[in-house]
């Protein structure tokens, strides 16, 4: 599941996961894997694109009511944050 702290690191390096990659503490390589930061990218672009109940979609997947409120505030200019869509 994704936390809350995955996704103050991903906002914190703007979705950059080279950045992330290259400029990252040991801290947050731990928190969290490359995995873990497509997941989030991929959760934007759910949040943004869909019609659907987001709250409902995000509790399966987010540990926490902030992390999700979070996302939902970061979907809104998901394109900050996303650069590629999944295919």
């Amino acid at each position: 599941m994704i936390t809350k702290r995955q996704v103050e690191i991903f906002k914190a390096y703007e979705g950059y996961i080279d950045i992330w990659a290259l400029r990252n503490k040991k801290e947050e390589k731990e928190s969290m894997s490359d995995d873990d930061w497509r997941s989030i990218s991929k959760l934007l672009i759910e949040i943004a694109n869909t019609k659907q109940d987001v709250r409902k979609l995000l509790e399966e997947k987010v540990e926490d009511k902030e992390a999700i409120d979070e996302l939902i505030e970061m979907a809104k200019t998901y394109e900050k944050y996303v650069f590629l869509k999944p295919t």
